[in-house]
C-alpha cells in the first residue's frame, strides 16, 4: 500500500506498493490478525468494562450537507421527537491498524465482519487526558457493538509515538487477549470532530450529529499532527437504538429529506492521505 507525500502538510508516507487482490488475501490470512479478533470477539463477553449503553445496536448513518440548525428541527420535528441531551463535546479518536492495514481494507471492500481499534478521548486535542479509553467496534451488517477499556492518562503532544501508546495499553486493566492484539498495531490516523447528542421522546432511539471533522497524520514515531484536511461542508447524523426497535425504526428514516449512506470516519481520513 502507499501513501503519496504532500509536503505542506507533511503527509504520513510509507514505500509500500499496492497488492494484487490474491496476494492481499494471502497476507491477510498472515498477517492481520483476524482469526486473533475472532477469538477476541468471542472473549469479549468476559473482558469488557460495563457500557452505558446496548452492547448490541443497530446503527445508520446519513451523510448531508445540511446545515447543523437544519437538523436540529429535522430531529425535533420527527415523529419520535428528538430532543438534545448531555453538552456537545469534541472527540478525538487515534486509530489503529496492522501493517497491511487489513481493517481499513475490509471496511472498503464491505466485509460483513469489519473492525475498528481506536483509542477515544474528549476535550482538547492535545495537552494532558485524563480518561482515554480503547475501543474495539465489531460490526456484523448494520449491527455494531462497542467494547470500551479504561486506559492510565497520557499526554499528547510531539512525543506521542506507537511506543507510549503499547506501553499505556500494558498498564490497563484490558486482558491480555486484547494487549497481544493491540501489540500488532500501529497509529493509522487521529481525528477529530464535534459532536451533539438527541435522545428520542420514547428514550429507544439515539441521535447524533457529528461535524467540524478534521483528520490528522500519525505515525509510530514522533509526531506534529500537521493538520490533513477539514470537511466544513458536511454533517454526520447517526440513528442508534436496539434490535428490538427495528420494527419502528421506519418512521424515524422516511421523514428525513435524504438516505442512509455508508460512512467511515477512519475510512474517509485515510482516502484523504492519498491512499491508494
Amino acid at each position: 500500500m502507499k501513501i503519496h507525500q504532500n509536503s505542506k502538510r507533511g503527509f504520513l508516507r510509507l514505500g509500500r506498493p499496492p497488492l494484487t487482490q490474491d496476494a492481499f488475501q494471502r497476507e491477510t490470512h498472515r498477517n492481520n490478525g483476524h482469526g486473533l479478533l475472532k477469538q477476541v470477539r468471542l472473549a469479549l463477553t468476559k473482558d469488557t468494562a460495563p457500557l452505558a449503553e446496548p452492547t448490541h445496536r443497530y446503527e445508520r448513518k446519513f451523510v448531508t450537507g445540511c446545515d447543523k440548525r437544519e437538523l436540529e428541527l429535522l430531529l425535533k420535528i420527527n415523529p419520535a421527537v428528538f430532543r438534545p441531551i448531555y453538552a456537545k463535546r469534541a472527540i478525538n479518536n487515534i486509530y489503529l491498524d496492522f501493517f497491511d492495514y487489513g481493517l481499513l481494507r475490509d471496511g472498503l471492500n464491505g466485509s460483513s465482519n469489519r473492525y475498528k481499534v481506536r483509542i477515544r478521548w474528549y476535550g482538547d486535542l492535545l495537552g494532558w487526558v485524563e480518561k482515554p479509553t480503547l475501543e474495539i467496534k465489531a460490526k456484523q451488517g448494520l449491527v455494531g457493538s462497542k467494547y470500551s477499556f479504561p486506559l492510565p492518562p497520557f499526554w499528547v503532544d510531539g512525543t506521542l509515538d506507537g511506543t507510549k501508546l503499547k506501553k499505556m495499553v500494558e498498564k490497563s486493566t484490558a486482558s491480555d487477549r486484547i494487549k497481544n492484539l493491540f501489540s500488532m498495531l500501529r497509529p493509522a490516523l487521529l481525528n477529530r470532530y464535534q459532536r451533539e447528542y438527541f435522545l428520542s421522546a420514547d428514550s429507544l432511539y439515539r441521535s447524533c450529529i457529528d461535524y467540524e471533522l478534521e483528520f490528522y497524520a500519525v505515525s509510530s514515531q514522533a509526531n506534529i499532527f500537521s493538520k490533513v484536511e477539514a470537511i466544513r461542508d458536511q454533517r454526520i447524523l447517526e440513528l442508534k437504538y436496539s434490535l428490538e426497535a427495528e420494527s419502528q425504526v421506519s418512521l424515524i428514516t422516511e421523514a428525513f429529506p435524504f438516505r442512509m449512506t455508508r460512512s467511515s470516519k477512519y475510512a474517509t481520513g485515510m482516502q484523504m492521505l492519498g491512499i491508494d
